[in-house]
């Protein structure tokens, strides 16, 4: 008998990215037929041998959408800009909150059954809360946090004005093969060193394996309520400590990190975040990045494991190892 999946036809923008390229191959092998927006510029290289169907147009530019979504069941949307120095207000709108919205008009008008927006913790704006639920109210403090939760705002409008069937996830930091930003970022510092830790150690993050992403993913396409917003991580949270520890177990480097005060990291961080800004360059440190590590914020996943039985799995150590091996493979440390 035929697989049920193989007639499910989906639609993944930001395919050609770190967690598109890994969700796109999961799908694949499950039996879904999977359309990617890309642009002529584009690396489709990772989407090579996939059989996959490439539709070349821009989220920005709402005629190169034209027939984007016909005879697709599923959108997925991945497509941002992330957040890097160098990138005004009014690109990160463009592209994350406008850029979404096109996306969303022509799936709109296709009637498709799903629109899956993976959205970011930044949306919340990270703050010293402890663990927080899709309930928590957001305040983002970043330009890229606030056009993620302008997204938001106006896909919950969608749904409740014509029942648009959106689904919203929510991650933290992902990491996995692939990845080439904080994460990356986080190792080299603690290899390379001075490694600092903002006060004693003992705030609590979370991170998020790419394959528990792909995986929440997968299972909001059957099982997502529309209307409803996830938190994805991995389940930890862990300590600022045990976190470090363990990236330089792995590195094979002995750490004795200098523990600095919030409040005296802000005033360099600042300064290095402004200069590299004008450099248009992604900072070692800035004001979000000490108030990451310096707060305790993560999530309560309880709403994902009881609506999609999502199941996070993976030793933090052991892909830790796994990423940090493919860093080195990459020439990335």
């Amino acid at each position: 008998m035929q697989n049920a999946k193989l007639a499910r036809r989906a639609l993944v923008t930001g395919a050609t990215g770190f967690i598109g390229t890994h969700l796109v191959k999961q799908m694949r092998r499950e039996g879904y037929s999977v359309r990617v927006l890309a642009r002529k510029t584009s690396n489709l290289t990772n989407l090579h041998d996939l059989g996959v169907e490439v539709f070349y147009g821009d989220v920005t530019e709402p005629r190169s959408l034209a027939g984007i979504c016909k005879e697709i069941d599923y959108v997925i949307h991945l497509a941002a800009q992330t957040e890097s120095g160098g990138v005004s207000k009014e690109q990160y709108d463009l592209t994350n909150f406008r850029g979404t919205m096109n996306v969303v008009e022509k799936a709109a008008a296709n009637k498709v059954e799903k629109f899956i927006f993976i959205s970011s913790i930044a949306a919340m704006g990270i703050r010293n809360l402890g663990m927080v639920s899709p309930a928590t109210p957001c305040k983002p403090n970043t330009n890229y946090g606030r056009s993620k939760a302008r997204a938001e705002e106006s896909l919950i409008k969608k749904y409740n004005e014509i029942g648009f069937p959106v689904v919203i996830i929510r991650p933290p930091t992902v990491f996995g093969e692939g990845e080439h930003f904080n994460f990356l970022a986080l190792c080299r510092q603690i290899r390379h060193g001075p490694y600092f830790i903002m006060g004693k150690g003992d705030s609590k993050i979370d991170f998020c394996q790419v394959e528990n992403l792909v995986q929440a993913i997968m299972k909001s396409l059957v099982r997502g309520k529309p209307g409803e917003v996830y938190l994805i991580a991995d389940g930890g949270p862990y300590t600022i400590q045990e976190v470090s520890e363990t990236i330089g177990k792995v590195a094979g480097v002995r750490i004795n990190p200098l523990h600095v005060p919030p409040w005296l990291a802000y005033l360099p961080a600042a300064l290095v975040g402004t200069s590299y800004k004008v450099m248009s360059l992604n900072p070692p440190i800035n004001a979000q990045r000490v108030r990451t590590l310096s707060g305790s914020f993560y999530f309560d996943i309880s709403k994902a494991r009881e609506d999609l039985d999502y199941r996070p799995s993976g030793e933090f150590e052991q892909r830790v190892r796994q990423v940090f091996a493919w860093y080195e493979r990459n020439g990335l440390l």
